[in-house]
């Protein structure tokens, strides 16, 4: 305060530039104060209007140094003024209990890192002592032990290995199993080199059905046409034609009709022919001493038309 000389004094703000006009004065001491901070000072005591006493204290317990201000703050607020002072507290005790708080949690972490490292050394020695328990003898005891049950089993002469779901129990699986009878497989299949050939599998059936021999007699409308066989000739001479194979099947055949057409050949410069013959003649066509030499003779197949899906209407 201006007037004050005490350091007790408490450094209120309305007083630190206006003059102490008509002061109060303590009547113990010489500090004078304002009217108006002698109401805000605690230990200021009403003794008539225009003294006070200021030098009593106030009697309370001070358990540690840190509640100083704490306590300061307080006495100075007993007429129910707040003061800035107990918030600083507040926040200054609040600090304090997190420093300590995180102090002891590094302090646990570095103890759970000692617990888990104290674990994994008392978890190695216990896996070697069970590896060096077990000893090479009892080892070879058991290894022995096998070998002798294995070598004394009964072997059984065309035994067929069985399937798991008929083991004992569950035979009721197989009932059209031959228990007393025979027991070994036959396969038909011919034999290479003690292989079976194995052939591929059929990638297209052919179709079943069946060519009528009835005879009738009388006028039929209903007839069937004349069974033909029909072959690919082919590498044959650049100048060959239709006329020259005709000629040359009729000379060795007699008494039988051909039919015979040039087919287009896009990769080879030598002419390819279809030929239908009847089928009486299919041994004779296929024998290959009747035709000439180097003329290449198949089987004919009739290509199937490509199915081509219209563009839809717009």
């Amino acid at each position: 305060m201006a007037g004050g000389t005490s350091n007790e004094n408490p450094p209120w703000k309305r007083c630190k530039k206006s003059p102490l006009i008509n002061a109060i004065k303590c009547i113990k001491c010489d500090n004078s104060f304002h009217e108006s901070c002698a109401k805000l000072y605690v230990n200021a005591k009403t003794v008539n209007k225009s003294a006070y006493s200021c030098c009593e204290e106030l009697s309370h317990p001070k358990a540690d140094d840190n509640l100083d201000i704490f306590w300061d703050a307080t006495d100075d607020n007993h007429e129910k003024v707040l003061d800035s002072r107990i918030f600083k507290y507040i926040l200054r005790q609040k600090d304090e209990l997190i420093t300590a708080l995180r102090e002891k949690n590094l302090l646990l972490e570095e103890q759970l890192l000692l617990i888990k490292s104290i674990d994994k050394d008392k978890n190695q020695p216990k896996k070697q002592n069970h590896t060096l328990d077990i000893s090479a003898d009892d080892k070879q005891e058991k290894r022995e032990e096998a070998t002798t049950q294995t070598r004394n089993g009964k072997k059984v002469e065309n035994a067929i290995p069985i399937h798991p779901k008929r083991k004992e129990g569950n035979l009721e699986a197989a009932p059209n199993r031959n228990q007393n009878g025979d027991q070994t497989l036959k396969n038909d299949k011919p034999l290479t080199d003690n292989w079976t050939e194995i052939k591929s599998k059929r990638k297209s059936r052919n179709s079943v059905g069946i060519t009528g021999k009835g005879t009738w007699k009388g006028d039929i409308q209903l007839k069937g046409a004349e069974k033909k066989l029909w072959i690919c000739l082919s590498r044959t001479a650049e100048n060959t034609s239709t006329e020259d194979v005709l000629e040359y099947l009729k000379s060795t055949t007699s008494d039988h009709d051909f039919v015979c057409e040039k087919l287009q050949t896009t990769r080879s410069k030598f002419p390819a022919f279809k030929i239908g013959a009847p089928w009486q003649l299919k041994e004779v066509l296929g024998n290959e001493n009747f035709w000439p030499e180097n003329v290449r003779v198949s089987r004919y197949n009739f290509p199937f038309p490509r199915i081509t899906k219209k563009p839809p209407a717009t």
